[in-house]
């Protein structure tokens, strides 16, 4: 483990770590007083936060605020790597503005997306170059480098903040009508989402939706959408629902094919995920 505490000029104050972790922690719920970005780098693991429990692998990202109990629990074999960032809300609000709040992700939260993110690798790569940036001038000796730190803390938030709420960010560009196609998509997962339907919804010919989302993503437009329906079905069971029910709201037409598709992706069933038995 890795781990610095930033203290200086009574400023600011964050902490990260990058755990590559060796021994196994558990730890009990507890609040801190800090907002939490805790992100998985690789491996698996179970995260709590309140009443919800998240199953967590290589991308997903919680959002915690400073009065959420929460706790992070290691599979047995010590594997999942992560990064954990704190820092003071009070020491980031000088920086928002009347068009940019840079805590609107943990305070404003959708219903449908909750606290839970799931970066694309192209994501978790734009997010790690920041942070990758930030701890080298941290430990810079150089004049000026401590203050530059802090920037790449408040490039950090935006950077998260642009993928809670989808807006186009200068490292994920995508065209006016892949955007609508994937806008579309994400509010209407548990709509019948065929590729007429969608072409019919976003005015694009359906000869092209599927070539258009293709070349901009590297994913096909039915892949997509079953990742993004196994993503909602697994925030609806960290809420309480059932895995049926969760199926049905998250866009699935049979319990069959959820279940095939959900193990597929995550590599246990929608029962194991539910009872926690991973």
């Amino acid at each position: 483990m890795t781990g610095k505490n930033f203290d200086y000029s009574n400023y600011f104050q964050f902490n990260y770590n990058f755990d590559r972790g060796e021994n196994p922690i558990n730890m009990d719920f507890h609040r801190h007083g800090l907002y939490e970005i805790f992100l998985v780098l690789d491996g698996t693991c179970a995260y709590y936060v309140e009443k919800a429990k998240y199953r967590l692998a290589k991308g997903d990202l919680v959002l915690i605020d400073s009065m959420e109990k929460h706790k992070f629990e290691d599979p047995d074999d010590g594997s999942c790597y992560r990064l954990t960032l704190y820092f003071q809300p009070k020491y980031v609000e000088p920086f928002t503005s009347t068009y940019t709040d840079l805590l609107s992700c943990f305070k404003n939260r959708s219903e449908e997306k909750g606290r839970l993110l799931h970066l694309s690798e192209r994501e978790l790569n734009g997010f790690m170059n920041i942070m990758d940036q930030l701890v080298e001038k941290f430990h810079s000796p150089i004049f000026g480098d401590d203050v530059i730190s802090l920037s790449y803390l408040i490039k950090a938030l935006v950077y998260i903040n642009r993928l809670y709420y989808n807006i186009s960010s200068p490292t994920i560009i995508y065209s006016e009508k892949c955007k609508r196609i994937k806008d579309y998509i994400d509010t209407h997962l548990a709509d019948e989402l065929t590729i007429q339907n969608i072409s019919k919804a976003v005015d694009i010919p359906a000869s092209t939706v599927s070539k258009i989302f293709k070349r901009e993503t590297n994913n096909s437009i039915y892949a997509y959408i079953t990742g993004m329906r196994i993503l909602r079905a697994r925030a609806l069971m960290s809420e309480g629902r059932s895995a049926t029910e969760s199926c049905y709201l998250a866009g699935f037409k049979n319990y069959s094919n959820f279940y095939k598709q959900f193990k597929s992706v995550l590599g246990i069933s929608p029962k194991e995920y539910k009872s926690g038995s991973f």
